[in-house]
């Protein structure tokens, strides 16, 4: 299973996964309840930061990816732009960290690190060098875990709710 998850370029998020174990150090376990879906109570939340873990979000560089699901044709990674016009590739790290044009996303922003900053002071910027890191690192901790869900929750849905840019004759 591991390997799979491995080489499965989808699930990069759960590439090198150490799972946190109470007051002790992480450790890698395969197969195990994780943390998230005992610490996140709240569903809606619970189901974007699983849903962000296994590729299934509302994001461009997801749902661009399948021809027949969609009735469009399988669009090339590079052309699956932000829907808000950035002219940015469409991941999550870019929904989460540095798209600027979606109504409420900096606000959204700016409230999820104020809270961040509180929780995990070692997360002083995030750079297109270390946004999986830092968002790996986010989830993978008890103690940001729920916010990481929320926030998560709250731009999926700003997202969702505005249709994707389909590149010109796709």
């Amino acid at each position: 299973l591991d390997a799979e998850v491995h080489a499965s370029t989808r699930l990069y998020m759960l590439h090198g996964r150490m799972e946190p174990l109470g007051e002790g150090a992480p450790k890698k376990i395969v197969v195990v309840l994780r943390h998230y879906l005992q610490l996140v109570v709240n569903a809606k939340h619970c189901k974007a930061i699983t849903r962000l873990l296994v590729s299934q979000h509302p994001l461009a560089i997801e749902r661009m990816r399948y021809k027949q699901r969609y009735h469009r044709v399988d669009v090339p990674r590079h052309r699956r732009r932000c829907r808000f016009g950035c002219n940015e590739v469409e991941t999550v790290e870019h929904a989460l960290f540095f798209c600027r044009k979606g109504t409420g996303l900096v606000e959204c922003r700016e409230a999820f690190f104020g809270i961040i900053q509180t929780l995990e002071p070692r997360v002083l910027s995030v750079g297109p060098w270390n946004a999986t890191n830092i968002l790996r690192a986010l989830i993978f901790r008890r103690e940001t875990i729920c916010q990481v869900a929320k926030y998560t929750h709250k731009v999926f849905a700003i997202f969702a709710a505005e249709p994707m840019i389909w590149p010109d004759g796709m």
